[in-house]
């Protein structure tokens, strides 16, 4: 089984100290994978990057953006979209590819489970799921109807925009709005559902995934994909459908602690059904600190214990 990781990376200072965390923990649970892929968006501080000893395969690859586009939304999606065509390349038989925001943290193994899903080849993305307005306590996000929303103003003829600064868009004079809309378009003929989305903190990309996009080109329409203007979650969930596939909720994957499912103590009793914290952000940098000071010590008991 070949599977590979990709982790953005944004200029925050903060993101060192995460990203070296989180590849600890990579390397913890999952030291068979085959290759870790880090889209560099100008953190000068990931040049003193420290890996773990017997740590997987690392590469960081400068973002393609190239500062431009706006950088947390479709200059992001241009980076996911040039990473996931990058791995191609590099394991043309990838089975899957796991995606982890800086903030994000495996707590668990993942492999074995993700390989099951994706036994369905039908499916091109999994994690957590938004599809019903009607939603469980771990799944404290913004309703379908806010993501609905913002669909069809993609769709429009002519909407009023106002992140990152107010603007009108209007596909009528623009051929690149007009691709934005057919592939949409298109995903909804092949059954997506407006506003669906998996949550983009932690989420998992079939191998069929990574395989119908390189023979789309999709990946390669760069001034397409930097007009964007909307969260890469909510383009790239239609996107699989758009692709001939489908997307599914998996409980591997959770979203604390900003939305609490379990406070801290439970969350280091879990039994490992759930595998990957969406976000370990908390309230404050300290409560993330707390948080991940408390998964390397459990990380520290356990490698003590398979030693003994």
């Amino acid at each position: 089984m070949s599977f590979a990781i990709l982790i953005p990376c944004g200029p925050a200072e903060m993101e060192k100290e995460r990203m070296e965390d989180l590849l600890d923990a990579i390397a913890h649970f999952e030291p068979g994978c085959d290759l870790v892929l880090i889209l560099d968006d100008g953190n000068a501080r990931l040049r003193d990057l420290e890996l773990p000893r017997g740590s997987v395969p690392v590469e960081i690859l400068p973002h393609p953006r190239r500062n431009e586009g706006w950088g947390w939304a479709g200059g992001l999606v241009y980076g996911e979209l040039s990473g996931l065509a990058h791995i191609h390349a590099r394991r043309p038989d990838v089975a899957f590819v796991v995606k982890f925001d800086t903030d994000a943290l495996p707590v668990a193994p993942f492999s074995a489970a993700l390989s099951q899903i994706f036994e369905d080849k039908t499916l091109g993305m999994v994690g957590s799921r938004i599809i019903d307005e009607q939603m469980p306590a771990y799944k404290q996000t913004a309703p379908l109807s806010y993501f609905r929303n913002k669909i069809d103003k993609m769709l429009a003829p002519l909407s009023l925009w106002r992140k990152p600064t107010w603007h009108l868009r209007v596909p009528f004079f623009d051929a690149r709005l007009r691709r934005i809309a057919s592939i949409l378009r298109t995903a909804i003929a092949r059954g997506y559902t407006k506003g669906e989305l998996i949550e983009g903190g932690a989420l998992a990309w079939s191998g069929a995934f990574v395989r119908g996009l390189v023979k789309s080109g999709v990946h390669l329409e760069r001034e397409v994909l930097l007009r964007l203007n909307v969260s890469d979650d909510l383009f790239l969930t239609p996107l699989a459908y758009f692709l001939g596939l489908r997307c599914a909720d998996s409980e591997l994957f959770c979203i604390e602690p900003n939305t609490l499912r379990h406070t801290l103590e439970e969350m280091l009793k879990l039994d490992g059904s759930v595998a990957i914290v969406h976000s370990l952000k908390g309230q404050s940098p300290d409560d993330e600190r707390r948080a991940r000071a408390a998964f390397r010590e459990r990380r520290r008991v356990m490698a003590v214990r398979s030693s003994v």
